[in-house]
């Protein structure tokens, strides 16, 4: 009897060590988890929406904006990954001349921006403020599924007069 009683706990010990093991195997790994509200880029100035409808209005110079929603991912990837390579290889783009205003805290960010027009963050603008109304320039935004690229950026900042352009090697004389 002792025999079989000893049999049995043996057996139960091979059995929970064999199921431990296979939940140690399968078990879920510990992951860092990654802060989704995160740009790591340094803007040299943060405009609200509030605060750049102030300075729009106070203002009859064309303003070039960048209008972003730091909660958003296509904002997080356009400041952590597109914007610093192209100013890292164009050091000739003037980034401080841009405006950068973070809609996210805003309740009525949509409404305000699409009287803007456009619809999607981020996005690039150019507009003016004349007799009481807001004239668009030009603007740069996502369409669907295309993505705001390194070479439209580019264009877009070359059209809008914010790439310093390179002397002429011949000193401009023809």
């Amino acid at each position: 009897m002792r025999k079989r009683y000893f049999i049995y706990i043996l057996f139960m010990i091979a059995v929970v060590y064999g199921v431990y093991s296979v939940f140690q195997a399968y078990k879920p790994k510990n992951i860092d988890v990654v802060d989704t509200d995160v740009i790591t880029y340094d803007f040299p100035s943060r405009y609200s929406l509030k605060q750049f409808e102030d300075h729009l209005t106070g203002s009859s110079q064309e303003i070039k904006v960048i209008f972003f929603d730091r909660t958003q991912i296509n904002s997080q990837y356009f400041f952590n990954n597109t914007w610093p390579n192209l100013l890292s290889e164009h050091n000739d783009i003037m980034a401080s001349s841009l405006l950068y205003v973070d809609v996210s805290d805003n309740q009525d960010a949509q409404i305000a921006l699409s009287k803007l027009g456009y619809h999607s963050l981020p996005a690039m603008e150019n507009l003016v403020y004349e007799n009481g109304a807001i004239r668009v320039v030009s603007i740069l935004q996502e369409y669907g599924s295309t993505a705001l690229t390194a070479d439209t950026i580019l264009q877009w900042l070359t059209d809008n007069n914010l790439v310093v352009a390179p002397p002429e090697p011949d000193g401009g004389k023809k």
